[in-house]
């Protein structure tokens, strides 16, 4: 199959797995209860060159490890690919150094990784959810800011870089844009928002 074709795999895959794990597709995920639901091993380490991996065991209950030191916000999409890789059955060992890539634009990666990223994504970030989120924020699809992007993410539980990618993917931003957004680092936005006195608190705390 073609990048594309991956892709399309694992966006149902991931529509599978919100039907069978009870997953509101237009509220933010809970990927670590999906992850108890599939009934994998999960274990948290702090670890320093891999963000996460999916060890098989055959017909038995496979395991997961997730790096503790991430921020959350990346925890939960390792999960997420992780939990990729428990869906979709795969049958070889995972050492993710590298979460959060485009799947389209990623060349050199395996097909089960590019599934396992697009799943996580997809799984994280459904496009009924992005647009419920984008609608209680009043923000415009047409007219994205990067602060605009950075509070989406919190909103959602996912991080700035894994939001633009998503919003990407879904056709919701075009690839100049989304490369204008990958460009500046989430804490200058962050900073922005911290020194802007007219956007108030109580914006920021909806979005957590």
């Amino acid at each position: 199959m073609d990048r594309q074709q991956l892709i399309v795999l694992a966006m149902g895959a991931a529509r599978r797995a919100h039907h069978k794990f009870a997953v509101n597709p237009v509220a933010r995920v809970d990927v670590f209860g999906a992850l108890r639901q599939a009934g994998a091993y999960v274990f948290f380490r702090p670890l320093k060159s891999i963000y996460g991996a999916y060890l098989p065991t055959g017909d038995k209950v496979p395991a997961l490890l997730i790096n503790s030191n991430l921020p959350l916000s990346t925890q939960r999409f390792t999960a997420a690919h992780e939990l990729g890789h428990v869906f979709l059955k795969h049958k070889t060992l995972s050492l993710d150094t590298e979460i959060g890539f485009v799947p389209e634009e990623r060349k050199g990666v395996d097909d089960d990784e590019i599934v396992a990223e697009a799943f996580g994504a997809f799984f994280l970030m459904p496009k009924p959810l992005v647009m419920n989120m984008i609608r209680e924020l009043d923000l415009h699809v047409e007219q994205l800011r990067p602060r605009d992007v950075y509070l989406l993410g919190l909103r959602m539980g996912t991080s700035y870089q894994a939001t633009v990618n998503q919003l990407q993917t879904l056709k919701l931003v075009k690839y100049a844009v989304a490369e204008k957004l990958r460009d500046l680092p989430p804490k200058e936005i962050k900073q922005e928002l911290n020194d802007d006195e007219t956007l108030g608190l109580e914006l920021v705390y909806r979005c957590l």
